[in-house]
């Protein structure tokens, strides 16, 4: 657990860096505390995939890429977090 929240975290800081975020800044846009950031990019807490979504948003990056890892892609190419709206995802069928 701790390699993947490591991982998230680099991923976030990253992503941060490359938008010019602030720690402020990813605060305002994901709608989130400043003591919530703070902890998180410390480590002292790992993100529900509720806030994973909201810094989604936030840094304009799939969930999946954030946490190292490819989105699945549909077939014309586009990852589903750029199609879903809100339509609900598709079945993967388990």
């Amino acid at each position: 657990m701790e390699k993947l929240q490591s991982a998230i975290i680099e991923r976030i800081r990253l992503l941060m860096y490359r938008r010019g975020f602030s720690g402020n800044e990813l605060e305002r846009q994901a709608g989130l505390s400043s003591g919530y950031v703070s902890q998180l990019l410390q480590g002292k807490r790992l993100p529900s995939l509720y806030t994973l979504d909201r810094i989604e948003g936030a840094l304009g990056a799939p969930v999946l890429t954030i946490a190292g890892r490819q989105p699945n892609l549909t077939r014309s190419g586009r990852s589903y977090a750029q199609v879903r709206g809100n339509e609900p995802m598709p079945s993967r069928g388990l």
